[in-house]
């Protein structure tokens, strides 16, 4: 816990009647548990708690005012910021080694990442990819340099992608996240496509002429033109699915 109070505005009041009352800012930066394998679907969930080690409350009672705690809005980057009513409490606690009871206020607030960026910078263009890897299965098994330029643009491209940092944040990038996951299963998938075209590539060149072998690569294209697809979509419906379970779990 930081807390600057050099700059702080403070002012007292002295009532006629003798009552004193003071209030004084305080600017606190609170550490919270930050939950990178969930980049970037995080929700994560901070709590506030205000109490005094000295006072007991027969000196200070804490406690929250009706609609005192506000959050602004684009208050943190990246996060949507919203407070947890149910868990704004206010109660009194006393040590185990008897000095005494003693006053705390609660409040927890969530924080929901803006995730919608990173389907267009990350998730959008992982997917274009792999669907362009599949688009030499559709060229003529003859146009080797056509094919080979598409398998070896679409292997670097997602290879920068995959590299390249995800946040300005080092615990992300330092971390694996459902992101990493994901990028590096569509590598795989760029990596088999261009698996597929050596493989066509080298029978073709290995037997020219030979009827069978034309037949067999040309098998292998139209079977990869289904079988490819089918299997990326199987992942992206089970990569969903265990997602949206580890946000709800979280």
């Amino acid at each position: 816990l930081k807390m600057d109070s050099s700059n702080n505005a403070a002012f007292m009041w002295v009532k006629p009647d003798g009552r004193l009352l003071l209030s004084t800012r305080y600017h606190v930066i609170i550490p919270c548990n930050m939950k990178y394998y969930l980049f970037p679907f995080e929700t994560i969930v901070c709590n506030l708690e205000i109490s005094s080690y000295k006072h007991t409350i027969d000196d200070v009672v804490f406690s929250w005012k009706p609609n005192g705690i506000l959050v602004p809005e684009n208050a943190v980057a990246d996060f949507t910021v919203s407070l947890d009513r149910d868990q704004i409490d206010s109660e009194i606690y006393s040590f185990d080694f008897g000095t005494g009871n003693f006053s705390i206020s609660r409040a927890s607030f969530l924080f929901h990442r803006r995730s919608g960026r990173f389907f267009l910078t990350t998730y959008t263009p992982t997917v274009f990819l792999v669907f362009l890897s599949w688009v030499g299965f559709w060229i003529n098994r003859s146009a080797t340099p056509a094919r080979a330029s598409i398998c070896f643009t679409t292997v670097l491209t997602m290879l920068t992608l995959a590299t390249s940092p995800k946040s300005g944040d080092d615990g992300i990038n330092n971390s694996i996240s459902v992101r990493d996951i994901y990028v590096w299963i569509c590598f795989a998938f760029v990596i088999a496509a261009t698996l597929e075209f050596a493989i066509s590539d080298f029978k073709l060149k290995k037997k020219q002429g030979d009827k069978n072998i034309l037949l067999d690569v040309c098998q292998i294209d139209k079977c990869s033109r289904f079988l490819f697809p089918i299997v990326f979509l199987v992942f992206n419906i089970i990569y969903l699915i265990i997602v949206a379970f580890l946000v709800l779990k979280n």
